[in-house]
């Protein structure tokens, strides 16, 4: 049998196209399908961009009066855990898919974000290195989960290629410095040096004139 039924709750800040969004989205339904009770509350409105399969809700704040008695409340992002922890509706777990705080973007809300680490939080990561970073910066306990892979979408095909130029696939926002796209274009055209090579680029941003100028 599958045991006990839970019922738990993802906070998502916002709903834009990006990855870390999705990965929230593939974990609530995996739950789902195991047979527990999930849904995802969110500042932002339904996703056009992925069809959600679990109950979804957008409110204006996370307050106790618009979260709901859960067994585990889940904030995805830094600024939801502080409600889940302050709601006092289920148990807070802390999702890290990257720690924030060492990212330009988020500078100045630095002090901020540290504070939601030492939180009385159960800790989950996506990837070992972030469990090691919170044990070393924070003093706490945190549990790798890894990350799934959705078999719809990601699979293998065997099939033999003839004198085809290879493609490489770099996908990722060039402003993201966590990205290392520079890293990977840098090392893309000195690869073109040596063989032919076509390279697909993919991010949710137009071009820059930083990234052009990588020809």
């Amino acid at each position: 049998g599958m045991g006990t039924v839970m019922h738990i709750c993802y906070l998502s800040e916002g709903t834009p196209l990006c990855g870390g969004v999705k990965v929230t989205f593939e974990q609530a339904e995996a739950l789902q399908e195991r047979g527990h009770r999930v849904e995802v509350i969110s500042k932002g409105a339904r996703p056009d961009w992925y069809p959600l399969q679990v109950p979804f809700r957008q409110v204006n704040e996370f307050l106790p009066s618009t979260l709901p008695e859960c067994d585990f409340l889940i904030g995805t992002f830094w600024p939801t855990v502080r409600a889940a922890v302050q709601s006092g509706k289920g148990r807070a777990v802390h999702l890290c898919q990257g720690y924030e705080g060492d990212t330009p973007a988020y500078a100045t809300d630095r002090a901020a974000i540290e504070a939601v680490y030492r939180l009385p939080t159960l800790v989950l990561t996506v990837h070992e290195p972030l469990t090691e970073l919170i044990r070393a910066r924070f003093g706490k306990k945190a549990y790798t989960v890894g990350q799934g892979i959705n078999h719809s979408v990601f699979f293998a095909e065997r099939q033999e290629v003839k004198n085809a130029i290879p493609r490489v696939l770099l996908v990722g926002l060039y402003e993201d410095d966590c990205k290392g796209i520079a890293d990977g274009l840098t090392a893309l055209r000195a690869l073109k040096r040596e063989m032919p090579v076509r390279v697909v680029r993919v991010s949710a941003l137009a071009r820059s004139p930083d990234e052009a100028a990588f020809g």
